[in-house]
């Protein structure tokens, strides 16, 4: 074997090491994010419930952002978590369409009980056409924290989580 060749081949494998192990373009190492800025418990003074509703400090929590977290009628089960507060953009509270799956006038919920941890039982019911007149779904969640990059910073955003079913 040459020296050229073995120049090449030693150039070709340094390079496969350290595409392997370098973050691609647009990602940062998560060492460099830190994503345990936020902290997952949500303070007291970050939401509260007036009169059997969830608010924050500046606006009620639209009924719509608790119905994206319920199955649907068809069996989809694909929302884990909702933002109530604004990211870079809108979050669900100041959304455009914070239902955007349907009608939110036909949505209401009724608080069941309040567990520990900012743990909740809720029962979000929808109006629905047809003899069924109704659909409701009994949702276990949770307000916390959820860590959102935004370019240069790190943004703690209010959010909402189902943690599942009862």
């Amino acid at each position: 074997m040459s020296i050229k060749q073995l120049f090449l081949r030693t150039t070709c494998f340094t390079c496969l090491i350290l595409i392997l192990i370098r973050p691609a373009k647009g990602e940062h190492p998560i060492d460099e994010i830190n994503l345990n800025t936020c902290s997952e418990i949500v303070e007291n003074s970050d939401y509260f419930v007036e009169q059997g509703r969830f608010r924050t400090l500046d606006d009620p929590v639209p009924p719509g952002c608790l119905a994206q977290l319920v199955t649907e009628l068809n069996g989809d089960d694909s929302v884990a978590a909702i933002f109530l507060s604004r990211t870079k953009l809108r979050g669900c509270i100041d959304a455009n369409y914070p239902y955007p799956g349907g009608d939110e006038e036909k949505i209401y919920y009724q608080i069941i009980s309040k567990m520990k941890n900012h743990i909740y039982k809720v029962q979000v019911c929808q109006s629905v056409e047809g003899s069924l007149g109704e659909s409701c779904s009994n949702v276990i969640m949770r307000f916390t924290k959820r860590s959102y990059w935004n370019e240069e910073i790190m943004l703690c955003v209010l959010s909402l989580e189902k943690l599942g079913e009862f």
